[in-house]
């Protein structure tokens, strides 16, 4: 059964972006970032966020699920359009400067051979 005014409400929900003639046809071929794993909240509700990575404006979603006959039902939702900005790369996923440096390049070659040890 459907709580009364389910789909008014929903487009009162979406109306801005509507009005700015916002189209989301094209996240539905963009596989979901997750900012927020699927976690059960202390009200019994899961929620998860994240964004649609779309340029050159970025789709944001927060999604609350409620458990109902042993299924997870869509409770609330929650869409933010945003800027696409390109993310730098983390500290650990970006090539040091000095490594890349052609002067660094196999340094082992480079390295005077090891002299041999005398017998005894």
């Amino acid at each position: 059964m459907r709580p009364a005014g389910t789909a008014a409400r929903l487009s009162e929900i979406f109306a801005k972006l509507r009005n700015d003639k916002f189209d989301l046809a094209g996240v539905a071929v963009i596989e979901p970032q997750l900012s927020l794993l699927p976690q059960i909240e202390s009200n019994g509700l899961m929620r998860m966020a994240g964004f649609f990575p779309s340029v050159p404006t970025q789709v944001n979603f927060e999604l609350l699920y409620a458990p109902v006959d042993g299924q997870w039902r869509l409770f609330g939702i929650s869409v933010s359009i945003g800027q696409a900005a390109p993310v730098p790369p983390t500290p650990d996923h970006a090539p040091s400067a000095q490594a890349n440096h052609p002067d660094n390049a196999n340094t082992k070659a480079k390295q005077p051979p090891a002299q041999p040890k005398a017998s005894k």
